[in-house]
């Protein structure tokens, strides 16, 4: 795979990048799907400008849409059984709920303490970049970190190489309070969640 961060894109003044630099290329070429790649190529522009608190929030930015991009593969209808509260859309859920509702599904491994602590953690900053709290500088050591731990974390693995676990109770009251029409193709792929094997599936629909 070519570079996704060519080096054309390293300002002239910067002839050879340093660590921190040149760590932040390779996170970025690390990246699984080339959609995001975007998000953080426009981080490493805001890098390279000084602009430090920008690159934070871009980072930040690609880890919410490939969080919400996991969800959709998974399947938002199983995502909104397990939200708390009125539901409306994916867009609409706000980041703090988005990541409880993904640990309480036992997606992108926010089970560890460890990885929901550090994705919580970002949120946080992000949230207090965002809403004018920037007294403190990030440095680019810390933007450095954060973009090979968005990598690392999450961004390195395909969305579609995700997986989700259903428990037979889980399914059972899944369809039992689903209210929306369940087609006999998302019924078979809910099947084969549990079971690992594929099946032919006659819904039974109101006429």
């Amino acid at each position: 795979m070519p570079d996704l961060v060519p080096i054309d894109l390293i300002p002239v003044t910067q002839a050879l990048p340093m660590e921190n630099e040149a760590r932040f290329i390779s996170a970025i070429n690390q990246i699984a799907d080339l959609e995001f790649v975007p998000y953080l190529r426009e981080a490493w522009l805001c890098y390279v400008s000084q602009t430090y608190n920008a690159s934070l929030i871009w980072i930040w930015c690609a880890v919410s849409c490939y969080i919400r991009a996991v969800v959709q593969h998974v399947g938002e209808d199983l995502f909104r059984f397990h939200f708390d509260g009125a539901y409306e859309s994916l867009e609409r859920v706000n980041d703090e709920q988005l990541l409880e509702t993904c640990r309480k599904m036992g997606l992108l491994g926010f089970l560890d303490p460890a990885r929901f602590g550090w994705v919580n953690d970002f949120r946080t900053r992000r949230n207090d970049l965002a809403h004018g709290k920037w007294n403190e500088l990030a440095t680019p050591k810390i933007v450095t970190d954060f973009a090979e731990g968005a990598v690392r974390n999450l961004l390195c693995r395909s969305v579609k190489e995700h997986d989700l676990s259903v428990d037979t109770a889980t399914l059972y009251e899944f369809v039992k309070f689903y209210t929306s029409p369940l087609n006999e193709e998302r019924a078979a792929a809910l099947i084969i969640l549990v079971t690992g094997e594929f099946v032919t599936v006659m819904v039974k629909t109101d006429s």
